[in-house]
């Protein structure tokens, strides 16, 4: 019986004693700036309640390219990029919309449902 635990505890110690190399992580380097283009492409779908009658849906789209980060899905002015043209399921869209350049927005306040087929040309 002896012989048995004294043969197991040198398994372990010997299994428990390998060492494994790992490499070292590289260090990232930062220059606390970022750079690309920041999106957003929007279908919201609105209903107005009035006492107990609800209007039909109406949609609030708009969609921009910016090439400053977007903060809550705001944009900074003068930082939007042309895109061409912009449809969503076949609804062409307004450029320059709310006298915003390279704003585009839906000016048929159309309520899309899914799926979503973005154009942008």
């Amino acid at each position: 019986m002896k012989k048995i635990s004294i043969l197991c505890i040198a398994l372990l110690s010997l299994v428990a004693c390998k060492k494994t190399e790992t490499p070292a992580p590289t260090p990232v380097t930062t220059t606390g700036t970022s750079t690309g283009d920041y999106a957003l492409f929007s279908s919201d779908q609105r209903v107005m309640l009035t006492g107990t009658v609800a209007s039909s849906p109406s949609g609030a789209n708009r969609a921009y390219i910016s090439n400053t980060a977007l903060i809550n899905d705001n944009f900074i002015s003068g930082s939007l990029i042309d895109m061409g043209s912009v449809s969503l399921n076949g609804t062409a869209f307004q450029k320059n919309a709310l006298s915003t350049p390279n704003y585009y927005s839906d000016s048929t306040y159309s309520a899309f449902s899914a799926p979503f087929n973005w154009v942008i040309g």
